[in-house]
């Protein structure tokens, strides 16, 4: 059997699929009142949207019949569209089955078998549309009827992890997750594309599939806040709601024919999406990490580019500014050059779709990315986006009006002034000297000249708790020559106790796994429970000193202060100082970590070299309370390659202690 190329990032492997934990991060006032309690949009609001938005359901984008722009795609993106659909369109769709299906249930396992194969099927969807758009000769609508026939035959179309109790696989309930949402939107967008071509009762029976699967359970809640639970996500403040609400949102408006119910489903994404944009803090940084900012962040800014061409900037999203913090994060999350902290369940090649600010900064009044950040081979991994990302943008795009107290149940008016000039500035860091996240408590210190031979770092203050969190306040990274030397590891392949109780047990997403202390033999809190306090901050252009307070990230016996001070400087190739200070009432157990992707070698009894390809650093240990020792052991992981824990522990118990560690670059 040929397998079709897996499209980046695929939404249900490597985009991760998000579990609630909550999110609760301390954060400034916030630039809207706080969303409203209830979820259900006014009835006038309904009707005023109904006004606005076309008739009929269509694409946003270049319909088949212009064949000038489908053929303009067909030149730039054939060996990722027609090509693997030439090789792909006499093969049955992937097999799925139950047992494939019941697999989680029984093993707790993701990624087997069912994953792949409808992961495949959404992919082959995807690809034979884009293909019968770009030749437009009826090769591929066999194998669309096929495809589309098969989604239609499913269970149901919620993912197995999200349906631990099988009640939608009994059929006891139909419930909207990711999974659901995105093939929504992806049969959406085929019918708006090709419906014209396809067999007029497949587009009956996948309209009808639709209503039944994610329009009436969409409604029903927002109508029924009350009801049965289900569509949990609709107020929550995190990736879900962004991604969710932009699948339903977008198969409304490619297949719903009902106007007053596609007005009423976008009118409760307008409600509720703003409590996604309060789960960031108002410096936009993203505390479910940098694959969670490419995954939600990405669905906001489809839906919002969507509705604003569709309304001419009446519905327009981009307006709380917010959002405008919210999309400079990349740019000031990078370490050096395509190099960043992977906090969180972030997986170690995470990279940001720069994509979405080619979107978004002409809204924002942001510059452009730079067009070595685009890949000009790909027309975008949503067939729901395909007609915003693989097309020119339109010329009279210019920046919205923000405003400190956006209302969105109000029209606005769009600004339609002449795009910028195609010379203006590529997106730049607001300062080259740091990326300084005061809500977060995360500050990003750079040499300032983009030189990978100088030492560049990320230290980690804040709290717990928030959607995908680890247990790692006082975490750093270091980078050097495009490598990490001394990293924080990422995230696992989820399981069935990744987002239990038992999370922070699992060494990887424990403190045991970062490179933070070890207070009285207790690892790090994991959740709410833990908390920093900035102690002193002080930047200069040569050095930024970040000294925090941890000890209310233990629950250790006897604990009367510990504190981590950073100290980096930019002179030469730069250096990092950290220095932890502890106190106990009483002789107590104490000790940190380094954690490293690439080897150690221990040089001496207080200096260890650490060697990640070209990267090369090292580490010159000072102690006061006492001798120490060097250890070393994996981190157990279930996505190998394993990390390395450097341990540095006091040999006897201390009651008051320092333990320093000078990290350097070596040539």
């Amino acid at each position: 059997m040929i397998v079709l190329p897996r499209v980046k990032l695929l939404l249900l492997q490597q985009l991760p699929i998000a579990c609630v934990l909550t999110a609760a991060m301390a954060t400034a006032a916030p630039s809207l009142p706080p969303p409203a309690p209830d979820i259900t949009p006014d009835a006038a609001r309904v009707e005023e949207i109904a006004r606005l938005l076309p008739p009929e359901p269509g694409f946003c984008g270049p319909p088949r019949t212009d064949r000038a722009a489908w053929e303009n795609f067909a030149r730039r993106y054939a060996p990722r569209t027609l090509q693997p659909a030439d090789k792909a369109r006499l093969i049955s769709p992937p097999p799925l089955s139950d047992e494939d299906w019941l697999e989680y249930a029984r093993t707790g396992t993701r990624g087997g078998d069912y994953t792949k194969n409808s992961d495949q099927r959404r992919y082959r969807l995807k690809t034979f549309t884009l293909a019968e758009c770009a030749a437009n000769d009826g090769r591929f609508l066999s194998a669309l009827v096929a495809e589309i026939t098969a989604i239609l035959d499913e269970k149901t179309w919620v993912a197995p992890a999200h349906d631990s109790k099988l009640l939608n696989y009994r059929g006891e309930l139909v419930d909207v997750d990711l999974m659901s949402a995105s093939t929504a939107a992806t049969l959406g967008t085929t019918l708006a594309l090709l419906g014209d071509a396809l067999p007029a009762d497949l587009v009956t029976r996948t309209r009808s599939e639709l209503r039944r699967r994610i329009f009436e359970p969409y409604l029903d809640r927002i109508r029924n806040p009350a009801g049965p639970r289900r569509c949990y996500w609709i107020n929550a403040d995190h990736n879900w709601n962004a991604v969710c609400h932009a699948g339903v949102v977008l198969a409304a408006l490619t297949a719903l024919p009902d106007l007053r119910l596609r007005a009423e489903i976008v009118a409760g994404a307008e409600k509720n999406l703003s409590r996604y944009i309060h789960g960031f803090p108002a410096d936009g940084y993203c505390l479910e990490g940098l694959g969670y900012w490419n995954y939600g962040f990405s669905h906001y800014v489809l839906l919002a580019e969507t509705l604003y061409r569709l309304t001419d900037g009446k519905i327009n999203l981009f307006a709380d500014p917010r959002v405008k913090k919210i999309a400079s994060y990349p740019v000031d999350f990078e370490m050096s050059p395509r190099v960043y902290p992977y906090f969180g369940d972030s997986r170690l090649d995470a990279q940001p779709m720069w994509w979405v600010n080619r979107l978004a900064n002409p809204r924002l009044g942001l510059p452009s990315p730079p067009p070595e950040k685009l890949d000009d081979s790909d027309p975008g991994m949503f067939l729901y986006g395909n007609g915003l990302t693989a097309f020119p943008l339109p010329d009279n795009v210019s920046p919205v009006v923000s405003t400190p107290f956006a209302d969105n149940s109000k029209p606005q008016t769009p600004n339609l002034k002449p795009a910028a000039d195609a010379a203006a500035p590529a997106m730049q860091r607001g300062d080259p000297l740091r990326g300084w996240f005061s809500d977060a408590g995360i500050l990003v210190a750079r040499p300032g000249d983009n030189d990978p031979a100088r030492l560049a770092v990320t230290l980690k203050g804040g709290r717990g708790g928030a959607n995908h969190s680890h247990a790692d306040l006082g975490q750093f990274v270091v980078a050097l020559h495009g490598r990490a030397p001394l990293l924080d590891p990422g995230s696992e392949n989820y399981n069935s106790k990744t987002f239990t109780s038992a999370r922070f047990t699992i060494p990887r997403i424990g403190s045991f796994g970062h490179a933070v202390p070890v207070v009285a033999g207790q690892y790090q809190l994991g959740g709410k429970r833990a908390t920093t306090r900035i102690v002193r901050i002080d930047f200069t252009d040569t050095t930024d000193t970040y000294v925090l307070d941890l000890a209310g990230a233990y629950d250790a016996p006897g604990l009367t202060r510990l504190e981590r001070a950073f100290t980096y400087t930019r002179t030469g190739a730069g250096r990092l100082v950290v220095a932890d200070t502890v106190e106990f009432s009483s002789p107590q157990t104490f000790g940190t970590a380094l954690i490293t992707m690439g080897t150690m070698k221990q040089e001496s009894a207080d200096t260890l070299l650490f060697i990640d390809g070209p990267a090369r650093v090292r580490v010159k240990i000072e102690s006061s309370g006492g001798p120490f020792t060097v250890t070393t052991q994996p981190v157990e992981t279930n996505r190998p390659p394993a990390p390395t824990r450097i341990g540095i522990d006091f040999a006897n118990p201390v009651t008051r202690a320092s333990l320093r560690c000078t990290i350097t670059p070596v040539e």
